[in-house]
C-alpha cells in the first residue's frame, strides 16, 4: 500500500514528508501502457503532486502540476486534491532511455522548458507559480521552483539506486523556513542519506521513529480519476445542441475519451435528446 508519512524533527526545526507511490504509478504506467522511462517521468511528477496535495486544507483544494518541456519527453500534466487523489497523463508513452541511468537518460529526454503549478484553494485566483527547467531530472526542477517561486528552500532526496533495487518511486522531501539555522537541514539530509536502505526499502515509518524520535502520521494516496458521464455531459451541453447534433448525423455517436484513466464515453441521440429537453 501507497504511503504519506509527515512528521516534525529536530525539534522541529524541519518538516519531513515521505512519499511512496509505488503502486500509484503502477496504475499509471497500466492504464496508460508507458515505458519504464515515461512511467519514471510521470511518476517523479506525481511524487512532488502529492507532496504539495498533502498540503492542502480544504476538501474542495486541488492542484495541478505540470512539466512543459521542449523535448522528447513532451508535456506531463498531473492533479491531486486533498484527499490525496492523484492523476497523471504524460504526451511522450514510450520514451527510451539513452543510457542505464534513468536520471541522465530523463534529463536528457526532457531538456529546456518550464514546471508550472495552479492551486485552486477557494481564492477569487488561483494561485500559479512556474520555474525554467534547469537540470531536466524533475526532481530538481521543482527544487528550484519551491526556492524561487515560493520562497520555501526545499530539499528533495530520492533513493540513489532507487530505479535498479525496485524503489524508484519514493521520496523524502524536506523543508524548513528561512529564519530556520541552515545546520538542520544539513543534518536531516545527513542523516536520511547515511541510512537510505532502512528508509527506502524496509519499514519506514519504524526508520523514522528510530532515526528523529518523531510523531508520525501516516495517510494513503491513490490513483483516482474523477470523470464520469455526468462530467461530460456538462461538457457537451456547453457546446450547444447544433453542434452536438452535427457530430451525431457524420458520425453516428460522439465518443468521448478520457485522457486520464483512458476511459470511453458514448453519447447517442437520445443522450443528447435528454440533455436539451428533447
Amino acid at each position: 500500500m501507497d504511503k504519506i508519512i509527515k512528521a516534525q524533527i529536530l525539534d522541529d526545526n524541519v518538516a519531513l514528508t515521505y512519499i511512496d507511490l509505488t503502486k500509484t504509478v503502477e496504475r499509471a504506467k497500466e492504464i496508460h501502457k508507458l515505458s519504464d522511462l515515461s512511467a519514471y517521468a510521470l511518476g517523479r511528477t506525481m511524487l512532488v503532486t502529492c507532496f504539495m496535495s498533502a498540503g492542502l486544507k480544504s476538501s474542495e483544494d486541488r492542484l495541478t502540476v505540470s512539466v512543459k518541456s521542449d523535448g522528447n519527453v513532451g508535456t506531463i500534466i498531473t492533479t491531486g486534491n486533498s484527499n490525496l487523489e492523484l492523476r497523471g497523463i504524460i504526451d511522450n508513452k514510450n520514451l527510451q532511455p539513452f543510457t542505464d541511468n534513468m536520471e541522465i537518460s530523463l534529463a536528457k529526454n526532457v531538456s529546456c522548458g518550464k514546471v508550472c503549478v495552479i492551486k485552486s484553494m477557494g481564492l477569487k485566483e488561483p494561485y500559479t507559480g512556474s520555474a525554467k527547467i534547469s537540470d531536466g531530472n524533475i526532481i530538481a526542477d521543482f527544487r528550484d521552483y519551491f526556492e524561487f517561486s515560493e520562497q520555501l528552500p526545499t530539499e528533495i532526496i530520492t533513493f540513489t539506486k532507487g530505479f535498479e533495487r525496485g524503489a524508484p518511486y519514493k521520496a523524502i522531501f524536506l523543508q524548513c523556513f528561512p529564519s530556520v539555522e541552515p545546520s538542520y537541514m544539513e543534518q536531516a539530509i545527513s542523516t536520511i542519506k547515511e541510512s537510505e536502505d532502512s528508509l527506502f526499502l524496509e519499514d519506514a515509518e519504524s526508520a523514522l521513529m528510530s532515526l528523529f524520535s518523531a510523531k508520525t502520521t501516516v495517510r494513503t494516496p491513490k490513483y483516482w480519476c474523477n470523470c464520469g458521464r455526468k462530467y461530460f455531459s456538462g461538457i457537451l451541453k456547453g457546446m450547444g445542441a447544433k453542434e452536438l447534433y452535427s457530430i451525431i448525423e457524420e458520425q453516428g455517436q460522439i465518443k468521448i475519451n478520457c485522457e486520464f484513466c483512458e476511459k470511453d464515453y458514448i453519447f447517442t441521440k437520445d443522450d443528447v435528446d435528454k440533455l436539451f429537453g428533447i
